[in-house]
């Protein structure tokens, strides 16, 4: 069968933000230039290939580019014909004209959206047997000045040598079908890959997004339906968007369209809550099943099977992963091959994800119990009693552990040793982690009040009624918390505790929000939300 290259010209073309729907206002957008250089990878089936692409001409929206190409000791290079249309930061792509063309290799174009800052393209191939492609600038030094805004550019990559080790922090996986067989049946190989993206924003769980704060209520960016409630938070990498549904799906989804890049289907479903590693997208699910899928593709790499549910969210490092399921068990993984490390025994299991700091893991359980263990061996360092069922992930943050219960009792313990530094109450149950910044702790509580606490004495500064149970944690961005709650996504002024805005969205808000480039992601029933 005839092989299929799929290439696709990636530029960088003007950023217009518009007042009060975008995040920032830009006097000069930034434009495409001759000489910008680009790099990446695509994947169109079962295989990979790397990428370069030089733009040599730019004229109005009409952009022309020579593409290079990889894979393994194969080389093709060819000409590309672009359109932009600036409304939407779309971006398609056709084939023109072949340069170097290796034997049995065929063009195609691509259809796509740039990121809001104009650093990463990605989107699908324009062919049915291909998926998702993705490419970011390489070390752009561009200038823009004058009223026609003419760019000047200095110091730009010319890639003479097209295939050097690509930068991975901006890279995904993207094109070749053929039949035969270049690469494994998917990337397995992480070492280009290293970005790691968890629930509640890092392995401490600390809940903080960014220094971005939204000042006025925010407009729907869009929103895309799903068959059932999402209770898991989505991540956000790469200008991709993952989270899992109820509806026993996992799903990719582009932040720039809302549209689904991929979906991967479970048996059984559950929360589905993601973690990333690399190029390595991780979650549990009900049927006891830790899965491993390739994010750019949505491919399956390798499955684990425990002995119970899994409920809590994957902590994930560059080369293992940890979980606690219902069988009791709390589980290290290797990152590649999926084979055990190490399991650590527990009383009743339970829902807790875990938080890692300094090479210890922290969790929760059923039983009430606080755990940390060294993450090499799963050896138990302390362990500390709370008497009530922890639900969420504890937040390590200036070696202090916090944590609350179904008591309603919240916690502050030593990271060292688990020691009590103080403990305080709300009026009902505590069902989801904390957040902590700049020496405040921030929890929730089902007695419908945030709490603001001191975090070297527990004392409460503040507290807002937020008039309705809270079972989803707060976030933070910048200034302002951010707490949804039935019907309501707010805005909270995190030192005075004042409310800033209120977003009503006529609905259960089920996960705890995320905020990324400013643009603010959750669930209600049937949809998944961006604000900006």
């Amino acid at each position: 069968m005839k092989q299929y290259l799929h290439l696709f010209v990636f530029c960088l073309v003007p950023i217009v933000a518009i007042m009060g729907t975008c995040r920032a206002s830009i006097n000069n957008p930034i434009l495409l230039a001759p000489g910008q250089f680009w790099e990446g990878s695509y994947a169109c089936g079962e295989m990979v290939a790397s990428l370069t692409i030089e733009i040599t001409s730019v004229r109005d929206a009409s952009i022309e580019a020579i593409a290079n190409f990889q894979v393994q000791e194969t080389k093709g290079t060819y000409s590309m014909l672009g359109e932009y249309d600036m409304a939407t930061r779309g971006l398609n792509f056709k084939s023109n004209k072949w340069i170097v063309r290796p034997q049995g290799f065929g063009m195609v174009g691509m259809k796509g959206y740039l990121s809001s800052d104009g650093t990463v393209y990605d989107g699908k191939i324009d062919h049915k047997r291909c998926g998702a492609f993705r490419v970011s600038l390489k070390i752009p030094e561009i200038l823009i000045s004058n009223q026609d805004d003419d760019p000047i550019e200095k110091n730009i990559s010319t890639g003479e040598d097209s295939f050097t080790k690509i930068d991975s922090s901006s890279q995904s996986g993207i094109a070749i079908e053929s039949d035969s067989a270049f690469l494994p049946a998917a990337i397995q190989d992480t070492t280009n890959c290293r970005k790691v993206k968890l629930y509640r924003a890092s392995l401490s769980r600390d809940g903080v997004y960014g220094d971005f704060t939204i000042l006025k209520k925010p407009k729907l960016k869009w929103k895309f339906k799903i068959a059932s409630v999402a209770f898991g938070a989505p991540v956000v990498i790469d200008s991709m968007l993952y989270f899992g549904s109820r509806d026993k799906n996992v799903y990719a989804i582009n932040t720039s369209s809302g549209e689904e890049q991929w979906k991967y289907s479970t048996k059984n479903g559950g929360d589905l809550i993601p973690a990333i590693s690399g190029c390595l997208i991780f979650f549990g699910g009900w049927d006891s099943t830790l899965f491993t899928l390739n994010r750019i593709t949505g491919e399956e790499i390798w499955k684990f099977k425990a002995g119970g549910p899994i409920s809590s969210s994957p902590a994930v490092t560059d080369s293992a992963i940890y979980f606690l399921s219902r069988d009791c068990n709390f589980y290290s993984l290797d990152i590649e091959s999926g084979k055990e490390n190490w399991r650590f025994v527990t009383e009743r299991g339970g829902n807790s994800s875990a938080a890692i700091v300094d090479s210890i893991i922290y969790f929760g359980s059923d039983e009430g119990l606080v755990y940390a263990l060294n993450v090499s061996t799963g050896k138990e360092i302390w362990r500390f009693s709370t008497n009530a069922i922890i639900r969420d992930a504890p937040t390590v943050v200036d070696g202090m552990v916090f944590l609350g219960n179904l008591t309603g009792s919240f916690y502050a313990l030593s990271a060292i040793n688990g020691e009590l530094l103080w403990r305080n109450r709300a009026g009902k149950d505590i069902f989801c982690s904390p957040t902590v910044a700049d020496s405040m702790v921030y929890y929730g509580s089902k007695d419908g009040y945030l709490y603001a606490c001191d975090i070297e004495t527990g004392k409460v500064i503040w507290k807002y009624n937020a008039g309705i149970e809270i079972t989803k944690s707060p976030s933070i961005s910048g200034d302002h918390i951010l707490l949804g709650t039935y019907g309501h996504l707010k805005a909270i002024d995190k030192m005075t505790g004042e409310l800033k805005w209120d977003f009503k969205t006529g609905d259960h808000i089920h996960t705890s929000p995320i905020i990324e480039d400013g643009v603010i992601y959750f669930t209600i029933r049937n949809y998944l939300y961006a604000l900006e």
